[in-house]
């Protein structure tokens, strides 16, 4: 073998090690930053739900300080719905506050005089929890039949002596949970959203009808686990990376999708010049070795 050929290997005998431990490097970088981004995706799914979860816990609270009331004690109807109405009035967020018996009659609509008659409460599921489980239930998106809207039932029952002789039925306006999910930062073109238990969306950025079925992708994901980190088709037909949670308190879902292009393409952009400046450092090396192998070998050959 020639010197130079020997001086060609000795360059690539240098070099493989060193070109192994740079790729494997590039792709310890490329994976922290994608783990990265992935906690910080759940870190803030998580966030959001937190504070969803302390909205919805403050309206079971005001539900559990009527429910206390001695008027209902004394099945003083009539009294009790004048501070229904009153506390009706004093929540913006509250779309209708409702006292039901167990079999799902409606007594009294604090929305309306008392007396007036109204529908039957619309979730029976939530009220079938409610009455089982002697605690606060969080229903589903249902089409209120008094008010012709979408809305968010909470039941609580109201507990004397062991017993369920009434029901507090409280109809949230769906679009309050929504102040939570603006307020995060999320990158240009994500999708945010909050569904009740069916998969069934409450509020999302950007919006989607109030009531109107998630994906498959989601609805499949937060079947199989409470939370976790999947990659899916969004309804608008976009690939994303979504990280998601459910609560405990609700059992209602949250997404946070991130476009994969805003994920991956850094990371490719790294990748690439990282194998470029690789490549770069072949050439020059191989570049090195020829013209090293030319000068040593002249004089040899002429003498």
């Amino acid at each position: 073998m020639t010197l130079r050929g020997q001086l060609v290997l000795l360059v690539f005998a240098t070099l493989v090690p060193v070109l192994a431990f740079t790729g494997f490097a590039a792709m310890q970088v490329v994976r922290h930053e994608f783990d990265s981004t992935k906690r910080s995706a759940q870190d803030r799914a998580r966030a959001v739900m937190t504070a969803i979860d302390a909205r919805a816990q403050g309206h079971v609270t005001a539900l559990e300080v009527l429910a206390s009331s001695s008027l209902l004690t004394r099945g003083n109807l009539r009294a009790f719905h004048a501070d229904a109405a009153d506390a009706l009035a004093s929540q913006p967020d509250w779309a209708s506050l409702r006292l039901a018996a167990p079999s799902g009659e409606v007594l009294f609509d604090a929305a309306k005089p008392f007396g007036t008659r109204s529908p039957s409460i619309e979730d029976e599921a939530a009220l079938g929890r409610a009455l089982t489980q002697q605690k606060a239930s969080f229903g589903a998106v249902v089409r209120s039949a008094a008010r012709e809207e979408p809305v968010l039932s909470i039941d609580l029952p109201v507990v004397r002596r062991g017993k369920v002789p009434y029901v507090l039925s409280l109809l949230v306006k769906p679009e309050s949970f929504r102040a939570p999910i603006e307020a995060q930062r999320s990158p240009q073109g994500s999708v945010s959203g909050l569904t009740d238990a069916d998969g069934r969306f409450i509020a999302r950025i950007p919006p989607r009808p109030m009531g109107s079925l998630s994906g498959e992708g989601f609805r499949k994901a937060v079947s199989q686990a409470p939370e976790g980190w999947y990659r899916s088709v969004s309804i608008e037909k976009v690939h994303n990376y979504t990280a998601h949670v459910t609560s405990s308190l609700t059992g209602w879902h949250l997404g946070l999708a991130i476009p994969t292009s805003i994920i991956d393409q850094p990371m490719e952009r790294a990748a690439t010049a990282m194998g470029a400046g690789a490549l770069l450092s072949i050439l020059v090396a191989l570049g090195v070795a020829f013209w090293l192998g030319r000068r040593i070998a002249a004089p040899i050959e002429d003498g």
